[in-house]
């Protein structure tokens, strides 16, 4: 970028610093400074002659080190497990936890709900489980409520491992079109949450 000074002025350069990991950036920032000549100043003719020789023009370069230190995200899930206790088998069961973060930048994440082993088996499982977002946002210091709806078609045990990653970005802003999310768009440690119901 480039400005423009005038005697005894300042301005202000602001940085934006973006880390993508767990470690501390270092970077060097050159400003050069050239002076300019005032055209009011100038002089030119005889008088140019009368003057002094003046004074070679240099350029000054100055240095500043910016250090920034990456952190990942913190959030917690609060309470880490949900019993729903006895269930009629096509009832309907909602509930709730709170997603904690305790950083303080926002953090987007993906949900995900997986059937746990040893629960009813086939296909009943995942589509008796609703959250109502698989994508989303808390920002810093705040909580935000995953809510989920609970439909058992027939009688079981139901168990759920409910996984909520941190990214390392907006989810719109890392994916294109229908590819499923890298490996590198995670950022920082998964929690998890249970969920458990008897269906009668």
């Amino acid at each position: 970028s480039t400005g423009q000074l005038r005697p005894c002025e300042s301005t202000k350069v602001v940085c934006q610093f973006s880390p993508d990991a767990d470690r501390v950036f270092t970077a060097p920032m050159y400003c050069t400074a050239t002076p300019l000549e005032d055209e009011d100043q100038h002089v030119s003719g005889l008088l140019k002659l009368a003057r002094k020789k003046e004074a070679v023009k240099e350029e000054r370069v100055c240095s500043v080190r910016l250090v920034g230190h990456g952190r990942q995200p913190a959030i917690r899930v609060d309470p880490p497990a949900v019993n729903c206790g006895a269930v009629q088998a096509f009832s309907e069961v909602t509930g709730s936890v709170d997603i904690m973060n305790s950083s303080n930048l926002t953090v987007y994440y993906t949900v995900q709900t997986m059937a746990a082993e040893g629960g009813v088996p086939g296909d009943s499982a995942p589509k008796a489980l609703k959250v109502d977002h698989t994508e989303g946002s808390v920002a810093g210091r705040c909580t935000q409520k995953l809510n989920f709806v609970f439909r058992p078609p027939q009688r079981g045990t139901y168990q759920y491992v409910v996984r909520v990653q941190p990214l390392g970005g907006k989810p719109e802003a890392k994916r294109a079109g229908p590819s499923p999310r890298r490996d590198q768009d995670r950022m920082g440690r998964a929690v998890e949450f249970t969920i458990r119901a008897e269906v009668e």
